[in-house]
């Protein structure tokens, strides 16, 4: 078993951030705790999801297209590539429930929330996410990095 600094269960490598997906594969396939390791690249809307989407002990690793990791690695079953950013799986989820995830999934990330609409700052900042939350505490719109 593949354990953090905190003493649990790793499920999510930061340090293959930005490095080249073949490396960060053959290391993750070498985990014993970990049954599968999958890639995926870029994906567009036209795109369908794979038919097998893995299971929650598995490892997803999404390619730049350029052979570089983007985002970080993580153990969960498919989703779309971020290089079309956002958690579109989130959306009607308990907002708290969504920032427990996306905190766990981009580590370091800032997630800003407010009332479905709110006034929000315009520079873009990549640790950043903005999370949009209806009258009845769940996730309004697709949140999204910037």
């Amino acid at each position: 078993m593949a354990f953090n600094e905190n003493g649990k269960v790793q499920n999510a490598w930061v340090e293959y951030l930005g490095t080249s997906t073949l490396e960060a594969v053959d290391r993750l396939s070498a985990v014993s705790s970990i049954p599968n390791v999958y890639t995926q690249g870029p994906m567009s809307a036209e795109d369908s999801p794979p038919i097998n989407p893995g299971n929650p002990e598995d490892v997803w690793v999404y390619d730049s297209g350029l052979d570089t990791v983007l985002g970080i690695p993580k153990r969960g079953t498919w989703h779309y590539n971020r290089a079309s950013p956002g958690w579109p799986e989130l959306l009607g989820r308990p907002y708290k429930e969504a920032i427990e995830t996306i905190v766990s999934e981009e580590v370091g990330v800032n997630v800003i929330f407010g009332p479905e609409g709110f006034i929000r700052i315009m520079n873009i900042d990549i640790r950043r996410v903005w999370l949009d939350v209806d009258k009845n505490g769940n996730v309004a719109k697709v949140p999204r990095l910037g």
